[in-house]
């Protein structure tokens, strides 16, 4: 998991300027999609674990989805567009997690 947590975070040791994190929220299990392995869910990262790090984080969606997503997709279409703007504001309340760094400039210094 060490390894994996260098690699998540590596973007924040050679941005420098804004780093744009997109992913799911907490862990979702994900095999090989169109045959890429690169695809595949290995760990999970949550709204606590960005923001330890200096990210403002907001949400998209709601994360009941397993639940209703199997039986009737339209519905769940309905619920993830409306939760929005309260995921927005607790994004521990999303199912896909923004996270945004705006790093520091240092002035004259490139």
């Amino acid at each position: 998991m060490r390894e994996r947590t260098k690699d998540a975070f590596r973007p924040n040791l050679i941005s420098k300027g804004t780093i744009i994190v997109s992913m799911p929220n907490g862990f979702i299990p994900q095999g090989p999609r169109d045959g890429e392995a690169s695809m595949i869910h290995r760990s999970g990262w949550r709204v606590k674990d960005f923001k330890a790090r200096g990210f403002i984080v907001h949400g998209i969606g709601c994360r009941f989805y397993p639940l209703i997503r199997a039986k009737n997709m339209v519905l769940w279409s309905l619920i993830f567009y409306f939760f929005t703007p309260l995921s927005y504001l607790i994004p521990q309340l999303a199912e896909i997690i923004i996270c945004v760094k705006r790093k520091a400039r240092v002035i004259g210094h490139e």
